[in-house]
């Protein structure tokens, strides 16, 4: 029983290793390495974990961890454990940053998710971000028939600070307002976490992506 019980996992293990080209299979089963949360000091956001600031734009605001905590549905107290957050936590997916111009409704993101299945974990970051955006088109679709979505997405990764994202974009045009809404969500993976930056923009009121990405940098 047991030779066949070894056997039947070395049969998976190697079905895994064809199925995952783009990992190895030491980094699909190592344990999870959390993010680290990034800080703030005045109106610059630090994420030592990306390798990236953003220095806010004039108007902008940001949500408190308080908030980011409300919206993400855990105890804002948790914050004060980094060590063992993502415990805490339950695997929840975590808002690093959230900031916003209220007059313009532009807005970036910064999400966490943890992986825990061993499919979640084999998931490279392009297949995520095809994931997504499929999720993106029928839950924009389904949120009524007064808007025509399109959804665009490049096979090509960017950088941003220390990591390579794949990306998508989507462009809700609505009637009869005749106003277009766009969004950009970058995607990339690592030590068993889905990294997510979102970002919404608005066309002829709002900040242009070209100036919203403007606030990034690398540290």
């Amino acid at each position: 029983m047991k030779k066949r019980l070894c056997a039947l996992i070395l049969i998976f293990v190697i079905l895994l290793a064809a199925c995952a080209p783009a990992q190895d299979l030491a980094s699909i089963f190592a344990p999870r390495q959390p993010p680290t949360l990034g800080s703030w000091e005045g109106n610059i956001f630090t994420s030592e974990h990306l390798g990236l600031r953003i220095d806010m734009l004039d108007g902008w605001v940001a949500y408190t961890d308080a908030e980011l905590a409300e919206f993400s549905g855990f105890d804002a107290a948790l914050l004060e454990n980094r060590q063992d957050f993502w415990e805490l936590t339950d695997g929840m997916r975590v808002t690093d940053i959230d900031i916003w111009n209220p007059e313009t409704f532009a807005n970036i993101m910064i999400l966490y998710e943890p992986f825990y299945t061993i499919a979640d974990r084999m998931m490279p970051a392009s297949q995520l971000n095809e994931f997504e955006a499929e999720l993106w088109f029928d839950e924009l679709n389904a949120r009524g028939d007064d808007r025509h979505v399109t959804v665009t997405i490049s096979d090509t990764p960017v950088r941003i600070g220390d990591h390579y994202w794949y990306y998508f974009d989507t462009a809700s045009f609505f009637y009869p307002e005749d106003f277009t809404a766009y969004t950009r969500h970058f995607h990339s993976v690592q030590h068993g976490f889905g990294m997510i930056i979102f970002i919404d923009y608005y066309c002829s009121y709002s900040e242009t992506l070209e100036e919203i990405m403007s606030m990034f940098s690398p540290l």
